[in-house]
């Protein structure tokens, strides 16, 4: 995940002292991806190093999601969260879990080659600093969020054409936008609408999208301001103990 470095911090904004709270005690669902044990979680197959089963956000995130929720209801959908708040024992986990399937898969590659490519899906944790902004995992705020639709009734999770956490080119947000300008898939393939539908209900949040990944949602991070841009500060600074 490439780092916004040169986007500014608002220690004063009231919204950086919000508590992390529990989604599902806030009526949504889900599921921490990197504490699953059963396996079910590829290409991990068991627990990230200092996952924990809680879905965490900040306050603001949390109520901003239900009015997502709210919007989708009437449609049958609803939202599935894969992660929130993230401690920076499994950033580092999930680092250096992509750094090794990175160098296996290119082992004449530059360390630098392999730390830019790992970077593109994942915030590197090894220069975190608690004084430098852009070095901050939007995780580790708690203003970013994993997260795919579900059907309502019976919470079957929607086809997005690429699994969650999928490291690739169908991960990125457009994959089935460029298909579909190039004639290779129809306007009403349920892949590019699902990514549609929960990509502009985010934004009517005030939500952004990571471009490289589908499901990740920002809101009050770096990578937040520097989509919307046009001076806008990062407001949600790190927590580093629930």
């Amino acid at each position: 995940m490439v780092r916004a470095r040169q986007v500014p911090f608002d220690g004063t904004d009231g919204r950086s002292r919000e508590p992390l709270v529990e989604a599902r005690a806030f009526g949504l669902v889900g599921e921490c991806y990197y504490a699953i044990r059963d396996g079910r979680n590829p290409p991990y197959g068991g627990p990230i190093e200092g996952a924990i089963p809680d879905l965490l956000v900040r306050q603001g995130v949390a109520e901003a999601l239900i009015r997502v929720e709210r919007a989708l209801a009437p449609h049958g959908l609803a939202l599935w969260l894969h992660d929130g708040w993230r401690p920076l024992l499994t950033q580092r986990g999930l680092w250096t879990f992509y750094e090794r399937k990175v160098r296996r898969d290119n082992p004449s590659w530059p360390d630098v080659q392999i730390a830019h490519e790992v970077a593109t899906f994942i915030a590197d944790p090894r220069g975190f600093d608690l004084n430098d902004p852009g070095s901050w995992p939007p995780h580790l705020t708690g203003g970013a969020v994993d997260l795919v639709l579900r059907l309502r009734e019976t919470d079957t999770l929607l086809d997005f054409g690429a699994g969650f956490d999928h490291a690739g080119e169908r991960s990125e947000t457009d994959f089935f936008e460029r298909e579909f300008d190039a004639g290779r898939v129809r306007a009403d393939d349920p892949r590019l609408l699902a990514r549609r539908i929960l990509t502009h209900a985010m934004a009517a949040e005030g939500f952004t999208n990571y471009a490289e990944e589908y499901w990740h949602f920002d809101l009050g991070t770096k990578l937040w301001a520097a989509v919307v841009g046009n001076g806008a500060r990062a407001f949600y600074r790190p927590v580093l103990a629930p």
